[in-house]
């Protein structure tokens, strides 16, 4: 089960050296590793893991995790997902190995030889899993730059580094596209408020997933100068900030809209605001491109759609299956 070089396999320093040199090769550039290959990768935390050969059974311990392990081709390789683990469909048959809390009995019972986990896992927890004789890949996901890192660790890692390097070069070409439409419109950056929870009110600061999107959306995240990546702030933050779009991951747009404090925020007077699937914003996953351009639309919209809204306090919410114009 644990993950060690199979070493006692192939006879002499020299021939393990060549060996390890050539499937180093194989897994930085993408290309499929031969059965009872070994192989090592460095994970975001810097440790590195080596493999005897390709994981068989692998078990994820977040979301955003489980998806990347479907959406790189190695779903029929995860043997245990967390309980918030929902997406794809077909994760939610998986057996469960508890949530923000590793249960460690069912994970030995699931018998993994990978086990993967947001870099910000509780030491405790890694800790644990690596004593019990399960090797874990830390990723770190809290940035696109660093969602760009971890992909291709987890792709190398999983022998699937050539569908990993296809599947960031899709999602370059969409995050160029929209970009490339924001600057078109030619706006002055709009000033973005995001609501992570309602009580307390907290927001996401610069190093987060979230203010990346908003920027790269043509917006100004108002909390871009918080000292931690998700903040708590008091209501009257946001009426001194004054943003011009608001959006929410948890609350209703209803109920933010008829806040008393708020009510002189220019956001809510315009009625621009606006709630999101927290599951496409929130997780570091391909999804994020839906966030990215459904944010595009709401704080650089087309002309014709803000004309539209000028006429109605209440705007209607858009839907995923808007396409940018």
């Amino acid at each position: 089960m644990g993950c060690r070089w199979a070493g006692s396999t192939i006879p002499g320093r020299a021939v393990r050296i060549g060996v390890l040199v050539l499937v180093l090769v194989w897994a930085l550039h993408g290309m499929a590793i031969p059965a009872g290959k070994g192989y090592s990768v460095k994970d975001s935390s810097g440790n590195i893991l080596a493999f005897p050969s390709v994981p068989r059974r692998i078990i994820s311990t977040a979301p955003s995790i489980t998806e990347l392990l479907f959406a790189l081709g190695a779903g029929k390789n995860v043997v245990g997902v967390t309980r918030h683990c929902n997406y794809p469909p077909e994760a939610r048959g998986l057996p469960r190995i508890g949530d923000l809390l590793v249960n460690m009995e069912q994970a030995v019972k699931l018998s993994p030889d990978l086990v993967v986990a947001d870099a910000s896992m509780n030491p405790d927890s890694a800790r644990r899993l690596k004593e019990l004789g399960m090797p874990v890949l830390l990723l770190k996901c809290n940035t696109i730059e660093n969602f760009r890192k971890s992909l291709e660790i987890l792709g190398s890692a999983t022998g699937n580094g050539k569908r990993a390097r296809a599947l960031m070069q899709d999602i370059d070409r969409r995050i160029r596209l929209v970009e490339k439409k924001v600057a078109a419109r030619g706006r002055v950056p709009v000033r973005v408020f995001v609501e992570i929870w309602d009580s307390p009110l907290m927001t996401a600061g610069k190093e987060t997933f979230f203010h990346d999107l908003i920027t790269r959306a043509g917006g100004i995240n108002v909390a871009a100068s918080a000292a931690s990546p998700y903040p708590r702030v008091g209501a009257e933050f946001v009426v001194e900030q004054d943003p011009e779009v608001i959006i929410l991951t948890t609350s209703q747009r209803e109920e933010v809209l008829r806040r008393s404090t708020w009510q002189s925020v220019s956001a809510v007077r315009s009625g621009r605001v606006h709630h999101i699937d927290p599951d496409i914003i929130a997780r570091p996953t391909p999804r994020m491109i839906e966030a990215l351009e459904l944010l595009a639309l709401w704080i650089t919209p087309p002309q014709k759609t803000l004309l539209q809204d000028r006429k109605s306090p209440l705007p209607p919410k858009c839907s995923y299956t808007r396409k940018m114009r």
